[in-house]
């Protein structure tokens, strides 16, 4: 499974997800700097998670996922599910033992 360490990279995997972007607007939406952005999109499009194609003029990298991309995105989604239910569920049980120590 792709290895993502934080928030922003998986928040960054979800927007590209959505729609077609290029570095900048990806770099903007994810609150990332262009760099940073490159160096990442550059990783994943090594390890066959995104596809690099220049736009129709030509004077833009246009960012999609590849079918592997979107397994792991699709994956990282269920992983999130589970977690926001496991939390819900921890906080639900704290909150009927304080009832109960009552």
């Amino acid at each position: 499974m792709l290895e993502i360490i934080n928030q922003k990279y998986m928040k960054f995997l979800f927007e590209i997800s959505k729609k077609q972007r290029n570095i900048s607007e990806l770099a903007k939406q994810c609150d990332l700097t262009v760099s940073v952005t490159s160096t990442i999109i550059s990783r994943w499009a090594q390890e066959g998670v995104v596809l690099k194609e220049k736009s129709e003029g030509g004077r833009e990298i246009i960012i999609t996922l590849t079918e592997y991309g979107k397994e792991q995105v699709k994956l990282l989604k269920e992983i999130y599910k589970n977690y926001q239910t496991q939390k819900k569920g921890k906080i639900e049980l704290k909150a009927t033992e304080v009832q109960n120590d009552k």
